[in-house]
């Protein structure tokens, strides 16, 4: 049994989360093993790829009432993946360099990798902080499956963030395929963020059960047409009265180019000789931001595949893991 003399120290465990120009911060402070306090707040504008100075200052403020402090940031960096297998030598036929990234092997022969550059980027983020664990989407996907149990057919995971999606393939416990999208750039998202707060995501319900805004998608008959969404004219959207309404289409969206992202990560499955693809059975989402009801109902349809929805708190997940891995 470990023994640490720290635990009788005050100890603040900090979660960040970089995206949509917003740095959010969550943290714990412990002490004999109690929660002594809660922190949560959130800082806007990132300049030349750092994170804002208030946000900083905000955490080094406690270097005095903290004896130690540690800190976990989420990795959304594109250069980064999971592969089904732990051979070093294999990830050449994936189109990875091993001798560029850092590896780390998972249970049941998989792992996961990032780009050693983009991880010294991310631990630069912000500036002289020093950061303690990266947590990519992959570990945190795989935290979830361990908490709900595997499914028992072949089921594609999706790890959905607002600017990102981790996405991997299990066949039961035996991880067969992965891919990390960007969906969104920080360009894209910094306009609409702040009003997407508040959207109830019921309204893009009511939007798509009515029948004349239904006519512009009713031709995506196939996969393949879905580019036809791609020419939708959204320029007098701001002539709607109901502002609200609008970005909820916003929001719709951004879960159509999510879907666009799924649909080519399994023709990439079904198509490569390297997966050994076995049909899938379903879909299920673990979701950082809000995605509408109708929107899962549209994949169920055009898909064919049973749809399983699950809310999540990445900032907190990564609290929690990390106040366990450091185990003090």
């Amino acid at each position: 049994m470990s023994f640490s003399i720290r635990k009788f120290f005050s100890n603040l465990f900090v979660s960040i989360i970089v995206e949509a120009k917003e740095c959010k911060i969550y943290g714990v402070i412990l002490k004999n093993g109690k929660i002594a306090k809660r922190i949560e707040t959130s800082f806007e504008h990132l300049e030349n790829n750092k994170a804002n100075i208030r946000a900083i200052e905000y955490i080094k403020k406690y270097e005095k009432e903290c004896s130690y402090i540690y800190i976990a940031l989420f990795f959304d960096y594109m250069s980064q993946g999971a592969l089904p297998t732990t051979n070093t030598n294999a990830y050449i036929n994936y189109g990875v360099d091993p001798n560029k990234v850092k590896i780390i092997n998972m249970p049941s022969n998989w792992s996961i990798y990032a780009n050693y550059m983009e991880m010294k980027l991310a631990k630069n983020i912000l500036g002289n902080l020093q950061v303690d664990l990266l947590y990519s989407p992959f570990a945190l996907l795989y935290r979830q499956l361990q908490q709900i149990g595997f499914s028992q057919g072949t089921t594609l995971y999706v790890y959905n963030h607002i600017n990102s999606l981790a996405l991997a393939i299990f066949e039961k416990d035996k991880m067969k395929f992965g891919a990390f999208f960007i969906t969104s750039t920080t360009d894209e998202i910094e306009e609409d963020e702040r009003d997407l707060q508040q959207v109830d995501t019921s309204q893009i319900d009511e939007l798509l059960s009515n029948e004349k805004e239904l006519n512009s998608f009713e031709k995506l008959e196939s996969l393949d047409k879905f580019d036809d969404i791609k020419d939708l004219d959204f320029q007098d959207i701001n002539s709607l009265e109901d502002r609200n309404l609008a970005n909820s289409i916003s929001i719709f969206g951004r879960d159509m180019k999510a879907y666009e992202y799924i649909v080519s990560a399994i023709d990439e499955y079904y198509s490569n000789s390297l997966y050994d693809a076995k049909f899938l059975e379903k879909i299920v989402f673990f979701n950082n931001t809000k995605m509408s009801k109708t929107f899962l109902s549209y994949i169920e349809s055009q898909l064919l595949l049973k749809i399983e929805n699950y809310d999540i708190n990445t900032i907190e997940i990564m609290n929690n893991l990390m106040i366990k891995e450091i185990n003090i």
